[in-house]
């Protein structure tokens, strides 16, 4: 579905606006929005290429950087694939392995065992550079932020088609056991504009779940803001003008912003607390 830069079906150019807890009170329904956005921060230019990209989200998911039993270091990469459970992303595997040999690299398919898994070794002069780029397997941000949109879109896919799961009713999981590539996959769907959520599954000895949504928030009904006093340190920007930005609380994400309160000098401490509590359950609507 193509979306207006309001994030709205096209033909729909109704302004957000920002308001506070204690004015969504006031009301008996409103439209927030928690997440979502026009993607505008990848690069526009990126030292990978497509296919490097797209094996970097296979190699997260189903590869494994080998280490040799003693002292030393080793450059080559394994990955596997089912291709009795998964023949189609076997075939997508495949094609990258025909794409690096025939640039030189050693990328080489081995015989399958026999559960279905065929295995697949990269040799170190590709292993060296997908090591390089993704230190002990994790997903660094830098590496995210000099990805272009069409790359990134590319990596997300290749993480989803890995460990994750399409919904036909929307929204995309993606399973994983490291806190670290849940964080840096969070990053990944967050600057996309999309909103999302982190769950630990704790009968699965806590395997954490990444749920990103396709509906960008919720109306203000069934969310029931309250206000509340509070007392203690609060962790607030200094910043000259009112702005807004993406945040993540308890691993879930959603705007928020500053509404300028620092430029009025009559406002009192207690006063400053609250407005702050309310600002920080602000909502984009």
């Amino acid at each position: 579905m193509e979306r207006n830069d309001q994030g709205r079906k096209n033909g729909d150019n109704r302004p957000h606006q920002w308001s506070t807890t204690k004015n969504l009170q006031k009301r008996t329904w409103a439209r927030l929005v928690f997440g979502g956005g026009t993607p505008s921060a990848f690069s526009d230019s990126s030292p990978y290429s497509d296919e490097f990209v797209e094996l970097l989200g296979w190699i997260i998911t189903e590869g494994c950087f080998p280490k040799p039993p003693g002292d030393g270091t080793w450059n080559h990469v394994s990955l596997s694939q089912s291709e009795r459970v998964n023949p189609e992303k076997t075939q997508q595997i495949r094609r990258l392995a025909a794409h690096f040999t025939g640039r030189g690299f050693t990328f080489k398919e081995h015989k399958a065992r026999p559960d279905g898994v065929i295995p697949f070794y990269i040799g170190a002069d590709l292993g060296a550079e997908i090591r390089a780029a993704l230190p002990e397997k994790q997903l660094p941000p830098l590496l995210i932020a000099s990805l272009t949109l069409s790359q990134a879109e590319i990596l997300y896919e290749a993480l989803i088609d890995g460990d994750g799961n399409r919904h036909v009713g929307g929204g995309d999981y993606w399973i994983q056991v490291d806190q670290g590539r849940i964080d840096s996959f969070q990053m990944l769907a967050v600057m996309f504009g999309s909103r999302t959520s982190q769950k630990t599954w704790e009968a699965l000895n806590g395997v954490f779940r990444m749920t990103v949504y396709t509906r960008d928030g919720g109306t203000s009904g069934s969310t029931k803001p309250t206000l509340e006093d509070y007392t203690g340190t609060v962790w607030h920007p200094e910043l000259n003008n009112a702005s807004a930005w993406v945040a993540r609380r308890e691993r879930t994400t959603y705007w928020t912003g500053s509404s300028g309160l620092r430029q009025d000098p009559a406002l009192k401490l207690a006063d400053l607390r609250t407005a702050l509590k309310a600002t920080e359950q602000s909502a984009l609507f």
